[in-house]
């Protein structure tokens, strides 16, 4: 698999400061400023994730962590990839993921009102580096606009979910989960579209299946159709971390006399990021014991990768693989990739 994806959240957070000097001197932005300044905290105390291009993993349809409470590996989190796309306009993904008790944020409890004090919620933000001039932007000042072409700006919504109880109906190609939108960047949405504060509160109550009648609810299905893409990523993520035999290892290390000279040039810091190994030679039982197997050889078949659950609860990924003897045929196994 290869990882385009280097030092994004370094490069995002350089560019969210250089917005909020932008943008300091408009009291009409106060809200938006105060939430990307939290945003870059979060950046600032991440252990930071690099995935493969297209921001997949296992691609496991989420069956290692169904039913399961939601946990992130580290209370701040981000995840960065390269995400090929037709118009080349946001190829560079950042994701963002932080844990929040629900006594900081009572706001959440409005949204999930089945919340106690002490449970934890989660939120996804997401930031892009447009490549070109957004229309959609033209509410922010003239200064503001210099410094956002061409940097990393955040989404003006992110999504939050309880970790508990937090998954809904399974079917055979999809899982119903529990999160709503709220917005990140309030000032930036209202001007936009001339908004009171309860007309955009309003707009929370959008699903990315809804059907939009103008152009504001439009905009908005399409961010939200975008997030759950960046929450699978976060899923897919803490799925793979589940596995036993999947481990987190750091990319490269940074020395910190290399951070120091490039500090002393100006240049930005760079980041360790980790990336995710499988080790395959492992093998064990349920009980933590090997076994030989018992049954006869089936026909020559394509295995793809899975999540083999374990009667401990242990979990393991098995990658892709040919199994059984030609000897009693071959079954020939074609997948379609939508």
């Amino acid at each position: 698999m290869t990882i385009t994806a280097k030092n994004y959240a370094a490069s995002a957070l350089h560019d969210m400061r250089a917005i909020t000097r932008a943008l300091i001197s408009d009291d009409s932005f106060r809200r938006d400023i105060t939430n990307i300044r939290m945003l870059g905290g979060i950046i600032e105390n991440a252990q930071h994730f690099s995935l493969p291009d297209g921001g997949r993993i296992l691609d496991a349809k989420m069956k290692g962590l169904y039913g399961r409470d939601l946990r992130l590996p580290y209370q701040y989190t981000t995840i960065e990839y390269y995400q090929e796309e037709p118009d080349g306009e946001f190829p560079n993904n950042l994701i963002l993921a932080a844990e929040f008790p629900l006594e900081e944020y009572e706001s959440v409890r409005k949204v999930f009102p089945d919340m106690e004090s002490g449970d934890i919620f989660i939120l996804v933000s997401f930031m892009s580096r447009v490549n070109a001039y957004d229309s959609r932007h033209e509410e922010m000042s003239e200064r503001g606009r210099r410094f956002y072409h061409g940097k990393w700006y955040p989404s003006p919504f992110a999504w939050v979910m309880p970790s508990k109880n937090l998954w809904g109906e399974r079917r055979e190609d999809s899982v119903g989960i529990r999160c709503r939108p709220i917005p990140l960047l309030p000032d930036t949405i209202c001007r936009r579209y001339g908004l009171s504060e309860q007309e955009m509160l309003d707009l929370m109550a959008l699903t990315p299946h809804s059907q939009p009648t103008n152009e504001m609810e439009s905009d908005m299905i399409e961010i939200l159709q975008s997030m759950q893409t960046y929450c699978y990523s976060v899923f897919e993520l803490c799925e793979a971390l589940t596995c036993s035999n999947i481990k987190a290892e750091v990319r490269e290390k940074i020395s910190p006399k290399v951070q120091r000279k490039r500090e002393k040039k100006g240049k930005m810091p760079l980041f360790e990021t980790k990336i995710l190994t499988v080790d395959m030679e492992g093998k064990m039982s349920g009980k933590g014991e090997y076994q030989g197997g018992t049954h006869a050889s089936p026909r020559q078949h394509l295995r793809r990768g899975h999540i083999r659950r374990y009667q401990s609860g242990l979990q393991i990924w098995v990658n892709s693989c040919v199994v059984g003897s030609d000897t009693n045929g071959k079954i020939d196994k074609r997948y379609k990739l939508i």
